[in-house]
């Protein structure tokens, strides 16, 4: 009868005789009407219904994904005109004006804006975007790796004054040993390290990005004179240097699970990693020699750079650091390339591919988690202890084993200078690689730490009343 269900009809038995072409269109009928579930009440509910309630049900959720997906696009083209417009001369004057280009050149209202970015009922950059979005956020760290390294002219190495290398090794261990030690203590008494071998690689990661400093701006630096602030100014370069190798030797040591197919000792990732960075800068010198045009030139080192931290990501080695060693070995490399137009065209792009690096990084983070919160003072107090302590042991050198512009430099650009975009991207590399809870933990913590020491420059600076009008933005305060 037309009361049975579709149940029913697919479970009677079949028929004996030949079906006419009445009962071959009922089965069929019925048969056909089972295989969509959502259909069966239209069976069941008599012979006046139809199925349009299923399809008014599918017509609704497709009207929802399809507007879902043209709120993203809109939203990330805004996103993307606000990165660029950030950068924009323009722009950068109007803050000026308005006296608020040193929090600008800092980048954290970037940050704020991608949380509110991936806040719940905005989700313009939702998780599933976010894996989308996963080459754009290592090419931003691809990019901060390439320009860090390359600041790095060996002609400038060679004019650093004598016995710089003890006092940036002093300020750089003395800190990193401390807050490896206080952020691994606070990481297992919060219960998020009970590996030991994942503990000590967290431990070892935060204390590396807390090791690292920015250059000062000029017109923040505590001290006028020129010579100290170039002195701060090349130690803050040169550890970048110790860490970055540091990080490489950890990464390549303690690599996260690979499907890449490739087995080899930590030696042996050590060796791919350097090789890698070398043949690559080889090639981005090759690729960048001999242009012309300053659109051709951008074009270019966008290419190289993508392609370079492509590779690094491919093989799960940090994008930073084959970057960074890049950089390196292109900045070094004698003749062919005007290394001063490179240096214009990373002046031109740099700000717009920040800006979009740390809203993808707000859209990361998560400061809910408390466990990032309370590891923070740790993170700052070792910090700032562990540099004060470098600092007091660098002016107890011998004359002739310290700078003698380390007299003119203040204790306070040696112990609270900003962090910088370097370490933000040491901590977003480290979650890219060892996803967990305790790197979602050092994430909030090294960022927080970020706006921390950029809140307590830009405020000293302003009570000095050194603030003037802004120069090009460089790492640091500003990181921009």
């Amino acid at each position: 009868g037309r009361g049975e269900s579709a149940a029913a009809l697919v479970s009677r038995e079949p028929p004996t005789r030949d079906a006419g072409p009445a009962d071959a269109a009922g089965v069929d009928a019925a048969v056909i009407t089972t295989h969509d579930a959502g259909t069966t009440g239209a069976l069941d509910a008599g012979p006046g219904t139809t199925a349009s309630a299923p399809g008014r049900r599918d017509g609704a959720q497709v009207a929802q994904a399809t507007g879902d997906v043209v709120r993203t696009l809109l939203g990330l083209v805004a996103l993307l005109a606000l990165a660029w417009l950030g950068g924009h001369e323009r722009v950068r004057r109007l803050e000026e004006r308005i006296g608020i280009a040193q929090l600008m050149t800092s980048g954290f209202p970037f940050v704020l804006l991608g949380l509110v970015a991936h806040a719940p009922g905005v989700d313009v950059l939702s998780d599933a975007t976010l894996a989308q979005l996963t080459p754009v956020l290592q090419f931003g760290l691809g990019w901060i790796g390439f320009h860090t390294g390359f600041q790095l002219a060996s002609r400038a190495a060679a004019a650093v004054p004598r016995g710089t290398a003890p006092v940036v090794l002093l300020l750089t261990a003395l800190p990193f040993l401390l807050i490896t030690a206080l952020a691994g203590a606070a990481l297992w008494g919060l219960g998020l390290g009970t590996d030991h071998v994942m503990l000590t690689r967290d431990a070892v990661s935060i204390g590396l990005a807390g090791a690292l400093s920015a250059p000062t701006l000029s017109k923040l630096a505590r001290s006028s004179s020129p010579r100290a602030i170039e002195l701060v100014q090349t130690m803050s370069l040169l550890d970048d240097v110790l860490v970055i190798v540091a990080f490489a030797c950890l990464a390549a040591w303690l690599r996260p699970v690979s499907h890449s197919g490739w087995i080899l000792p930590g030696v042996g990732w050590v060796v791919v990693t350097f090789g890698m960075a070398a043949v690559l800068g080889l090639l981005t010198d090759a690729v960048l020699r001999g242009t012309e045009s300053r659109a051709e030139r951008s074009s270019l080192l966008l290419g190289v750079v993508a392609l370079t931290a492509g590779m690094a990501a491919m093989f799960q080695i940090p994008p930073l650091v084959v970057c960074f060693l890049a950089g390196v070995l292109f900045r070094n490399l004698p003749g062919g390339t005007d290394k001063r137009e490179i240096e214009d065209a990373f002046a031109r792009l740099e700000r717009p591919i920040y800006h979009l690096f740390l809203i993808i990084v707000g859209a990361l983070w998560r400061p809910e988690l408390a466990t990032g919160w309370l590891v923070l003072p740790l993170f700052l107090v070792a910090r700032t202890l562990g540099r004060l302590g470098g600092a007091r042991l660098a002016r107890a050198l011998p004359p002739e084993a310290r700078p003698e512009s380390l007299a003119e430099t203040p204790d306070g650009d040696l112990v609270l200078p900003p962090m910088g975009q370097l370490a933000i991207a040491f901590v977003i590399t480290a979650q890219t690689l060892y996803e967990s809870t305790a790197v979602r933990a050092m994430v909030t913590a090294v960022i927080g730490g970020s706006i921390v020491m950029e809140v307590v420059v830009q405020v000293g600076a302003r009570r000095r009343g050194s603030l003037g009008p802004s120069p090009r933005a460089h790492r640091g305060s500003g990181a921009g």
